[in-house]
């Protein structure tokens, strides 16, 4: 097949994406998240130029894939270079190939992390507290990099010290980020695991274990509606310090204040 695509690497300034983005008529709809995330790298200088997809403009000069990055640049006022290919088949279909996700860059990247890090759960509790209490935007993986980075000595205890073994229905995130926030208020590392190996396994014969069993009957009875809320972080906080003080407690909810700080000043010592 004859074609005369060219390929050329172009700085693309903030009119210029603008006036790219006018000619698009088949696009899918924008992301806000998206835009937002990849304006962030921008802005941080973060977004790596020489490896990013070309933009493509088919023969009649419309943009055809590249939206969300010409409108990246357009929020973030920021001319990127990046390559840009000429004179792809207008009747194509573009922009369906699967996005690297944070764990696929961070395997790709960051070679010199312990491999708990390349694992969803450990980015799952990372996430978490990069977002604070913004749960509605998107994370960049430069933000989930420069997190651990910031903390690597904060983390990588916790991570050691916790079994790596996946529970079903019990292992999930908001018990991780439950457990996190315990350990950040000093709560021993040996309970934590204790802790979750109850959980994971329903295994315990003492009634001190019994608000460890109360959490677990109630993830595995809804296992389908349990997200990474701040409300779920707490009722994890719950089953701990329950355990934790003894009660034998036979129950368990949501406390009216976190237990345990959801958000450790000391994480973020960067930003003061």
């Amino acid at each position: 097949m004859n074609t005369k695509m060219t390929m050329n690497y172009e700085k693309i300034t903030p009119d210029r994406a603008k006036a790219l983005l006018s000619t698009t008529e088949t696009n899918r709809r924008l992301s806000e998240a998206t835009v937002i995330a990849y304006s962030k790298d921008m802005l941080a200088g973060n977004w790596q130029e020489n490896v990013s997809s070309p933009i493509a403009l088919d023969s009649n000069g419309i943009l055809r894939d590249g939206q969300h990055r010409m409108a990246a640049i357009v929020k973030s006022g920021i001319p990127i270079k990046m390559w840009v290919c000429r004179n792809v088949a207008p009747e194509g279909i573009y922009d369906v190939g699967r996005a690297r996700t944070v764990s696929d860059q961070m395997k790709i990247s960051c070679n010199d992390l312990e491999k708990v890090y390349m694992s969803t759960a450990a980015q799952a509790v990372i996430r978490f507290f990069v977002l604070k209490s913004n749960r509605q935007r998107k994370v960049t993986f430069s933000e989930v990099r420069d997190f651990i980075y910031d903390n690597h000595d904060i983390f990588t205890p916790f991570f050691d010290g916790i079994s790596q073994q996946t529970f079903a229905k019990t292992g999930l995130a908001i018990v991780k980020i439950g457990m996190f926030t315990a350990y950040c208020a000093g709560v021993d590392m040996n309970n934590l695991q204790h802790f979750y190996s109850v959980l994971g396994t329903g295994m315990s014969e003492s009634a001190e274990d019994f608000p460890i069993i109360a959490y677990r009957n109630y993830l595995l009875e809804g296992f389908s509606v349990h997200h990474t809320s701040v409300e779920e972080v707490m009722r994890c906080q719950f089953a701990i310090y329950k355990y934790m003080t003894k009660s034998k407690s036979k129950r368990t909810k949501v406390p009216d204040e976190p237990i345990y700080p959801l958000y450790p000043e000391f994480l973020y010592k960067k930003e003061a």
